[in-house]
């Protein structure tokens, strides 16, 4: 791996994994689950590689994981990202989901595990992570708060 470009990586003996960043290595034990798209409804609970996602109505917003649930388009579902996802952070410009999640330095480890709530190619939140303009929370409300916990 000492000569390989950064995000390469090398499948080891056991279900192990080796990966570059920069100059450090990361190991790990598998491949995420696979995870089934799930329609969007407020009462969901999502359990994904060792995190609990859930979805609590608020009186306040929070920065990041709040949304305004009449926002989102029927149809819409949570699932893991693929090529083509676009995401428009608030108050930001639309980019490849990809390019973004590059500009947040999360580590392609990092980036297999995220869950999107997605209408289409259109990423409307990454959860635990940010929500789009497209769902964004007026100060008026309502609030819907993405909510993440270890398990």
């Amino acid at each position: 791996l000492k000569d390989k470009p950064n995000n390469t990586v090398v499948d080891l003996p056991f279900g192990c994994r080796a990966l570059k960043m920069n100059t450090d290595l990361c190991f790990s034990l598998k491949e995420p689950a696979e995870f089934a798209p799930v329609p969007f409804t407020e009462d969901a609970v999502i359990r994904y590689e060792g995190d609990k996602f859930s979805f609590v109505r608020g009186a306040e917003m929070k920065r990041g994981v709040t949304l305004d649930p009449t926002k989102i388009p029927e149809g819409a579902v949570i699932r893991t990202r693929k090529d083509g996802d676009t995401f428009r952070r608030v108050n930001g410009k639309n980019k490849l989901l990809g390019d973004f999640l590059n500009d947040k330095k999360l580590k392609a480890f990092e980036k297999e595990k995220l869950l999107v709530l997605a209408d289409g190619n259109t990423v409307l939140a990454i959860l635990g992570v940010e929500t789009a303009e497209a769902v964004k929370a007026e100060p008026e409300g309502p609030f819907l708060h993405i909510v993440k916990e270890k398990e």
